[in-house]
């Protein structure tokens, strides 16, 4: 399959999508590890500046993929990511497009996996809390330290006890 690329300003439009897309992920993804290393410290000061502008990156990012998607519609070239690329690969054009694309996938994969690690981190931590209000509501909890520092449920202590 042979394809022509349209006039240069619409490759130029996608370059510029793609150059933008790729400064965006690349500030979102140092956001998220600054967001990682505030919800691993103690507190939360600052986090919800961190989301505000998480926010409007991932608006923007989405923004950037409209962009692009129609540039490529415009060019005859098939949104779908996988295939723009392999187009652009075909057709020799757009090897400065190809470099930036392959890198701003690169940053997406990383801000994901960053988005796992953050997300982990916030469940231990509502874990812990739970855990914590369980404590101060003298609820009954999954496991407390024993004499010889093996966790006992709450169930064993008291067949102990009450065996005794």
């Amino acid at each position: 399959m042979t394809i022509s690329l349209q006039p240069a300003a619409e490759r130029t439009r996608l370059d510029v999508a793609i150059d933008a897309m790729h400064q965006v992920l690349t500030l979102l993804l140092e956001l998220m590890r600054q967001e990682a290393e505030v919800l691993a410290a103690p507190g939360t000061a600052h986090i919800e500046k961190i989301l505000e502008e998480k926010q409007r990156l991932l608006e923007t990012v989405n923004e950037l993929e409209q962009t692009r998607q129609s540039a490529c519609v415009e060019s005859g070239l098939d949104p779908n990511p996988a295939q723009m690329l392999h187009q652009i690969i075909a057709a020799g054009a757009g090897t400065p497009s190809r470099e930036k694309w392959d890198d701003a996938l690169g940053l997406l994969e990383s801000c994901q996996q960053q988005n796992l690690t953050n997300g982990a981190i916030l469940q231990l931590r509502q874990r812990f809390t739970i855990g914590a209000l369980g404590v101060l509501r003298g609820a009954e909890t999954d496991g407390v330290y024993s004499e010889t520092g093996s966790v006992d449920s709450y169930e064993s202590r008291n067949s102990r006890f009450l065996s005794a």
